[in-house]
């Protein structure tokens, strides 16, 4: 079951701290059976809707069905802001994919962004990634995770390496959104706090940047220094 809309874009999302929701005009998401999700394709300038029994029916059949044109996946439970949410994920997934063909100096291809932890290998060779981010709406900047179906040697080259400690951090992804929080309020800062900023160098937390730096995180996280 697959529909198409004009997909309206607003300013460029050029922000690395946080992304307004741009609706995407759907007047009506379709109504599907309990159980199912709905999947969501940014192609050019079109997006394409489709229910689909499970994420990973749905991302491949986005993936296969877009071609060279996928620009961003999403992939939302069911719900009355359906809509929404999948275009917050289709803006965060182009943002990914801007920041990491800088970084890389290649184009990694589409990411496929989806809104709670898919199971391992949703899509061949992939891996539930995190990421930390920021949704800027009426009533204030909100911190939240999404999640990525992501293909392990991008993850491997965007890292920097493969000595990290994915799961460890994955069960601390309350505190890290604590974290980022805390960083964004003026006050006093802590020794810790005060190393990390200095290591952020005014980039803002990502999951990518815990990984690479989990010594100085780890000092802050397990002691609960967010001060």
């Amino acid at each position: 079951m697959l529909s198409s809309t004009r997909f309206e874009r607003g300013p460029a999302v050029e922000s690395e701290v946080s992304f307004q929701p741009d609706p995407l005009g759907i007047a009506t998401v379709v109504a599907l059976p309990p159980g199912q999700v709905l999947c969501f394709a940014q192609v050019e300038s079109r997006v394409v809707v489709g229910g689909f029994d499970t994420i990973a029916e749905g991302l491949r059949s986005m993936r296969a069905s877009a071609g060279d044109g996928l620009r961003a996946c999403a992939s939302v439970a069911t719900a009355p802001d359906a809509d929404e949410r999948a275009s917050f994920q289709l803006a965060f997934g182009a943002h990914l994919r801007r920041v990491r063909a800088r970084a890389l100096g290649d184009d990694p291809g589409a990411p496929a962004v989806l809104d709670r932890e898919p199971p391992p290998d949703v899509l061949p060779q992939t891996t539930p990634f995190p990421h930390l981010a920021v949704l800027s709406a009426v009533e204030g900047m909100r911190d939240i995770v999404l999640w990525e179906a992501i293909d392990r040697t991008l993850l491997v080259r965007l890292i920097g390496s493969d000595e990290f400690d994915l799961d460890y951090w994955r069960n601390r992804l309350g505190r890290l959104v604590e974290l980022k929080a805390a960083l964004r309020r003026e006050g006093e800062r802590g020794e810790p706090m005060r190393r990390l900023e200095h290591a952020l160098g005014g980039r803002y937390l990502s999951f990518r940047f815990v990984l690479q730096n989990e010594d100085l995180l780890r000092d802050i996280v397990d002691m609960g220094r967010h001060h």
